[in-house]
């Protein structure tokens, strides 16, 4: 008795596999108008040359996750996290180290 359903050819599996996954990759890339924006860095006030995982200047907020968006306010940079800014004094990218003082005690360390 033969077998009603018969495998494909381990060629047609290798040919689907990749076309599916090169149609995944061109679609989810589309939004994302031009990438190559993210290999531009960015400098704030003593901060030079920032790049991933950092966003902020001309780097879009699509090259980075959003925790990471830089602003810059007077020369000076800025991070958000969870509501609550902070002035980035210091990045040691050897170390992958910040070092951080929350605005809301910049001029008044005392709080209410």
């Amino acid at each position: 008795m033969r077998p009603i359903f018969r495998s494909p050819s381990p060629i047609f599996a290798i040919f689907s596999f990749f076309f599916l996954y090169s149609v995944g990759l061109t679609t989810s890339f589309s939004s994302n108008s031009n990438l190559s924006n993210c290999t531009k860095t960015f400098n704030c006030g003593s901060l030079q040359n920032l790049s991933y995982p950092f966003t902020g200047g001309e780097r879009p907020a699509y090259c980075g996750p959003p925790e990471f968006h830089i602003n810059c306010v007077d020369d000076s940079p800025e991070l958000t996290v969870k509501s609550l800014s902070y002035r980035v004094l210091a990045l040691d990218s050897v170390a992958q180290t910040l070092s951080l003082a929350r605005l809301d005690l910049w001029n008044e360390t005392c709080t209410q």
